[in-house]
């Protein structure tokens, strides 16, 4: 045994069990467990979504905003990021946009990055209650917050 302090020595990462395997003991979902709601966007949804509060915010590939009830599913508002989108140019499986949320208090920031049309690639902040947007930052920006800390990562850096 080397000299490293007690309390090192005691500290053993695991992954899964003592083997680390990677496998977890558990008894899986509850046979109560059941679909609460779904809703339906415009695009396939990509990214994962963001519960904030009550709300729960999804993006989709046709650069659209959703925020939904997160009890009911119902939807509260809906936000397109292209105003002069062509409805009929988009189908199915087109992948158009990526647009990453990240929450900090009452804003929400989505980046909004073009891959098959003509996007704008900034970033919008929006009020999370009314959706209206507070301002917009121009760069392809994908946000993440950790505490009280807003990073914005994309192809000017971190």
């Amino acid at each position: 045994m080397t000299d490293m302090p007690e309390s090192e020595s005691a500290v053993t990462p695991h992954y899964g069990g003592d083997g680390r395997s990677g496998t977890y003991q558990a008894s899986g979902l509850p046979e109560s467990a059941r679909v609460a709601w779904v809703a339906a966007t415009d695009g396939e949804v990509i990214a994962s979504p963001v519960l904030a509060g009550d709300t729960l915010l999804v993006a989709d590939s046709a650069a659209r905003l959703y925020a939904f009830d997160a009890a009911t599913g119902a939807l509260r508002r809906r936000h397109t990021y292209s105003d002069d989108w062509v409805e009929e140019e988009f189908e199915p499986g087109d992948f158009v946009a990526q647009l990453p949320i990240a929450v900090w208090n009452d804003m929400v920031f989505v980046g909004v990055g073009g891959l098959d049309h003509e996007f704008d690639d900034c970033l919008h902040v929006h009020d999370l209650k009314t959706g209206q947007v507070l301002r917009t930052i121009e760069g392809p920006w994908h946000p993440t917050v950790i505490g009280d800390l807003l990073l914005l990562s994309g192809d000017g850096g971190m």
